[in-house]
């Protein structure tokens, strides 16, 4: 008879160089969710930076986190409490990548008002160095989304003999001068 697997679980993510404890989460479908973290299309909308740029940093060198069970929970409801205790437990004697303090998920990372006017006025009318937006375009090479020849040759047969009209070419135009001021 096989063994029922775990369900609700308390999982870390390990750094497989050092073996050092990096991120705690919980999860309802056993280990399916820990390995979700890995994937690209959640990288992508991923709220935490941090813990994003470690996963992206390991997959550069072809290394993937390290999944362990740390928890075994009767039901969800034993789930959030399980993980605010084992965040502050590890958060106070390592380098955590949490951005809360567990128990809510991602929808308990939020900012107030004031914070997003803050950031809003920081970044706005802000212009890059050179040197920054050298570094940014060539972190994105290699970057786009492959295309089969199929779905190349239909988006190419769809806007084939496409007219713009003339206030489109002319937003276009005015669009692209103040990108190449910047």
């Amino acid at each position: 008879m096989m063994e029922k697997q775990v369900q609700f679980l308390i999982y870390g993510l390990c750094d497989p160089r050092t073996e050092e404890l990096r991120y705690i989460g919980r999860s309802s479908t056993g280990l399916r969710r820990a390995k979700f973290h890995s994937f690209p299309s959640t990288l992508i909308r991923d709220g935490n930076p941090h813990k994003v740029n470690w996963i992206r940093l390991l997959q550069s060198q072809g290394l993937q986190p390290k999944i362990v069970m740390l928890e075994k929970c009767a039901s969800s409801s034993d789930l959030p409490e399980a993980e605010r205790r084992l965040i502050a437990q590890h958060k106070a004697s390592g380098r955590l990548l949490n951005a809360t303090e567990g128990g809510e998920g991602s929808s308990g990372h939020k900012q107030s008002p004031e914070t997003i006017a803050k950031r809003v006025a920081k970044i706005r009318g802000r212009k890059q160095s050179f040197e920054t937006r050298a570094r940014i375009s060539a972190s994105c090479q290699g970057r786009s989304i492959p295309r089969s020849s199929a779905t190349k040759a239909k988006t190419s047969a769809s806007l084939t003999g496409r007219t713009l009209s003339a206030e489109h070419r002319k937003n276009l135009s005015i669009a692209m001068r103040e990108a190449w001021s910047r």
